[in-house]
Parts: structure tokens; sequence; C-alpha cells
């Protein structure tokens, strides 16, 4: 049986490593790339040398192959800046300037890293240590420049504080990392990711992999975000002239904890329509449709959800009926003076049943200020994001805007109202990155009432949330860095309050939302 079990988990790990290869997707082609990460600061620094320089950018999908924009952006804009010298010795080119593994021949392009975070941290209130360890792997590149590929895994050992713990025992999973099993005091979790993607032509673009995406201009989205666990999916984007149409179907897995540890989740079908159009070099506007299904299953005599492959938009929305559910969202960015962006969204859920009421909609408006007061490399954003207690939500609720006990979208879920200051410095390999976001979310009737999957569906609570961090990178192309930072929480759910001192090691590639 042991045996069995051992068998069933590296066949998994295993299909998902294959599956995961490569596309709709990640980094740069410095050094053979196809792909940005999807982490944050990545994203400010890219952003702020895309607008500054006045260059297009279609970035409204995250991550996405790089050289569908080629033509439009600077691919060194992200490094600029660094102003480091290219080390002369083999050790000191591996651990500074490129990748570990570096195979580069014509056609063929091969690179390989670790993966890593060790983490130690304090929380001063209580004199409780913590600590994070990572490891894993991560392969990438690309064939003919026409393939590209790319797959991760990690595996984690972790301790949280009891805001964090509390959660991630009660929905089985740690936010966007994994199904969690839990040990003494922490959680065992692993995450696996990847991505294939082929350039049938200028124009189509296929993929297909297991990972998450971020659909949206701002720090959170009322779209699709990286919060929740990765799930798998196939798609294509094809462009025509300033349109772009993108269209995905994914399996996602519903809120249905099983009853043992290797016990199989329920799951659900949906597809993903996106339509955007680049107005202009300052003007991008989309509109997002995305619908879920019940997913085929015999025994419930349950067929096919035809309607998810279809590549009509907005049909599927009109069509609805009581075996699916519908998310709809239109998004702005504009461009001004190439020092502002502006951005924004408006979401609706079940229009059709619903229509558009202040439960089941939900608003967002940012701004972001690059080389902000003349100073190089200085970003600042601020954002509100504010959603009805319905959207997202279904009677059935396997057809909930969920994956895995987590929001496919912001790290709330709905019924919230939230407000978010960042500010993003970089000097050569120093980065510092403030953030500061503040609201509440719940239902005041609910007292203490047990953890629901999302925040919002749970007991009210005043949050002010605050992160300050100094890194240093090691190595630009990997983000391989050391990093010192302080986080403090102040929540009025059970009147907690929490001062937190960290120090880590780590290869920093994914976002980790644990602000709630």
């Amino acid at each position: 049986m042991i045996k069995l079990v051992k068998h069933r988990i590296f066949c998994r790990l295993m299909s998902r490593a294959l599956l995961m290869l490569g596309v709709c997707c990640q980094n740069i082609d410095m050094q053979g790339q196809a792909v940005l990460p999807l982490n944050n600061d990545y994203w400010l620094s890219y952003e702020n040398g895309a607008v500054s320089n006045n260059q297009t950018s279609y970035t409204f999908i995250r991550p996405f192959v790089f050289d569908t924009c080629k033509k439009d952006i600077d691919e060194k804009v992200l490094f600029s800046g660094y102003d480091a010298k290219p080390h002369k010795r083999y050790a000191g080119k591996k651990l500074f300037d490129e990748s570990i593994v570096k195979y580069d021949t014509v056609g063929v392009k091969i690179y390989a890293d670790p993966l890593f975070d060790f983490a130690l941290s304090r929380e001063i209130n209580t004199n409780e240590n913590y600590t994070t360890n990572t490891r894993g792997v991560r392969v990438w590149g690309n064939v003919n420049s026409s393939l590209f590929f790319e797959a991760n895994v990690y595996e984690s050992q972790a301790t949280f504080l009891p805001y964090l713990y509390e959660r991630f025992k009660a929905t089985n999973a740690v936010s966007g990392q994994g199904r969690a099993r839990k040990y003494d005091t922490g959680f065992d979790y692993g995450l696996a990711s990847g991505r294939i993607a082929w350039f049938v032509s200028k124009k189509l673009l296929f993929s297909i992999g297991t990972d998450k995406m971020f659909v949206g201009n701002g720090y959170r989205s009322l779209l699709l975000t990286d919060n929740a666990f990765n799930y798998p999916y196939a798609l294509y984007t094809l462009s025509v002239g300033k349109f772009k149409y993108t269209q995905s179907l994914l399996v996602l897995m519903g809120d249905s904890i099983p009853k043992t540890s290797f016990g199989v989740w329920e799951r659900k079908l949906s597809s993903m329509h996106i339509l955007s159009f680049l107005a202009s070099q300052d003007i991008h506007l989309s509109v997002f449709e995305y619908n879920i299904y019940h997913y085929p299953n015999k025994r419930s005599n349950i067929d096919f959800a035809w309607e998810a492959v279809n590549p009509v938009m907005f049909v599927n929305t009109a069509s609805q009926n009581e075996k699916s559910s519908s998310l709809l969202t239109f998004d702005m960015k504009v461009n001004i003076f190439n020092t502002l962006t502006c951005y924004g969204q408006l979401a609706a859920s079940n229009i059709k049943d619903n229509g558009f009421k202040a439960a089941n909609t939900g608003w967002q408006g940012g701004v972001k200020y690059y080389n902000a007061f003349t100073l190089r490399n200085l970003v600042l954003q601020y954002e509100h994001n504010k959603a009805g207690n319905k959207l997202g939500l279904n009677e059935d609720t396997l057809l909930n805007y969920t994956h895995h006990m987590q929001s496919l979208a912001h790290a709330w879920g709905n019924n919230f109202s939230e407000n978010i200051i960042i500010a993003a410095y970089r000097h050569k390999r120093i980065f510092v990155n403030a953030l500061y976001n503040w609201g509440s979310y719940g239902n005041k009737n609910y007292g203490e009432k047990e953890i629901k999957v999302l925040p919002g569906q749970s007991a009210y609570n005043d949050l002010k949330y605050f992160t300050l961090s100094l890194s240093y990178v090691l190595n630009p192309y990997t983000n391989r860095r050391l990093e010192l930072g302080i986080m403090k929480r102040e929540a009025s759910y059970q009147n907690r309050s929490n001062l937190f001192f960290y120090f880590t090691f780590k290869t920093n590639l994914i976002n980790k939302y644990y602000d709630f």
C-alpha cells in the first residue's frame, strides 16, 4: 500500500513537471529566457522601464511570453540600472551573472537553477520563532525560438503565525502554494508548475501547462490572480492588428476537503475568454469572461460541458443556467506623460440571474507613479478594491469562483473594502519595498463563526497590514537575494496584533499573499 501511494505521488509529480513546461509565461529573453516571473519586484521594474521609455506594453495577462511583444519593448529594460560588471571567473559568473546550468547551441537553449527559500523569523510579542525550508529546481529554455518550455518544482516545510496556521489547517492548503499536510506545529506542502509555448506563427500562440495566471494591472485583481493554487490549463492567443484574443480551458478543484490525506478533490471545469484592444500606445482596454461548469462524471451522470470550448465570447454568459456560473469584467489601463499609469476594473458575477447589483459586483481603481519625483527607479502606487458579498458566489457551491479552498481573484474573496499603498525603490542591486493595506471584510453578524473558504464570508475583521523589506539581489536573472524585513498586522477579529521580523535567503520568483 505504501509503495502504491509513493508510486502515485511520483507519477503525479512527474506528469505535472512534464505538463508544466512553458507558456503564456514568464521571464525575458536575456540569456534565452522566454517569460517574466510573476514576482511583483520584476513587474514593477519592468513596467517602470517600459512606461518611462514610452514603449508599448501588453501585460494584461501574466505571465506572458516575452516574444509576443519583443518588437515594442527593449528586452534590456528590466535590468537597466544594475550597473554591475560581469564576473570573469567561472564561479562568479554562476553565482552572480547567469544560470548554474547553461546549455546554449544553435537552435537549442536549456537553463537550470536551484530554487530555495530559507527563512528564519521571530514574533516580538510572543518571542516565538518561525521557519521556512523550501528547496526546488527550475528548468527552462527554447527550441528554434518558437517552442518555449519551463518547469518548476518546490518542496517546503514551514511554521506560521497563528492566524495563518488556523486558516491553513481549516482549508488544508497553504495560500497559493499547495495542499498542506500538518506535522507537529507546521505544514509540509509542495508546488509544481510549468508550461510549453509554441508559436505557430507570429500571430498565433498555443500553450499548455500547470500554473497560475494574473489578469489585470494592479497589485490585486477582481478577475484572476496568482492567489490560488496551480491548475492545469490549455490556451491560445490570436493577435490581429491591435486586438488580442485569448481563450483558455482550465480544470479547478472544489472546496470539499477529501476525507483522507491522499483523497481526490472534487473537480470543476472552467473556460476563460479575454479580448484586449491596444487602442494606442497609452490606452489598453480589455473584456474578461469566465465560466465554471460541473466536471464530467459518469457516477453522477454529468456530461462534458461543450460550452466550455465555445470560442465566441459572451455566448456562455448569455446562456448560463443552473449548471454553470459566470464572471464578466471590464479592465482599463491608461499611461499619462510617461510617468503615470491609471488603471481600473469593473466586475459582476451571474448577471443573467442577478443583474448588476451592489451584492454581486466589485470595482478597482489605482494609479502608479513611475520614477516618482524624478528619482530613478522609484515607483509609488495607490489602489482601492471593493466587492459585494455575493461576488463570485453561487447557490451551487461547486460553481463558486474558487479553487482548492482559495479565491481565484482577490485574496479576501468578496464582501470587502480595501486600500493599498506601495512604494518600491531600486538602486543597482538594492531593493527597498514597502506595502501598507488597510480595510475590512466579513460579516458582523457571524461573531466567532468558523473559518470559511473566503475570508469575506467569515467573521468581520478590520485589518491593518504593513511590510517593509530591504533586499540585496545576488543574481538578477534568477532573483536570488538576501532579504531582511518586518511585518506588522493588527486585526479586530480576536483582537490580534503581530510584530514580525524575518531574514531570508531565497530565489524570489513567486508571490506569497499573507495579507488577510
